[in-house]
């Protein structure tokens, strides 16, 4: 598993994207890939013979997944609350139990700069 940006310093109402990259040699039937938000579950979804079972992640984001292995978490209109450590973790189910975790991407959502007048 990789994750490419440690740190991602965004305002309140932007859209994020945050990509992780799942680096298999074998070939897999079923896996499980998650985002975790700092130690909590905050999506998770099965990938069955490459294809996504679901798409929507939370109430403002979506999972997106492109073969060989790019896995992007979507959020909208993200808001202070939003603030925290994502890593990806994916998980092979089958043929044979695999896991592999990201390093993490830490999110900083800071409130709107206001324009000096």
């Amino acid at each position: 598993m990789q994750q490419a940006t440690k740190l991602l310093q965004v305002r309140q109402d932007s859209q994020v994207t945050l990509a992780c990259q799942v680096m298999h040699a074998q070939a897999w039937e079923w896996l499980r890939v998650e985002w975790i938000k700092d130690a909590d579950i905050f999506c998770q979804t099965h990938i069955i013979n490459g294809s996504l079972s679901k798409d929507v992640c939370g109430p403002q984001g979506w999972l997106s997944w492109q073969p060989p292995g790019n896995l992007t978490l979507q959020l909208n209109h993200v808001s202070l609350n939003d603030s925290g450590l994502y890593v990806c973790g994916a998980t092979v189910e089958i043929p044979v139990w695999e896991e592999a975790q990201g390093n993490g991407t830490q999110l900083l959502v800071e409130r709107g700069m206001r324009a000096w007048g």
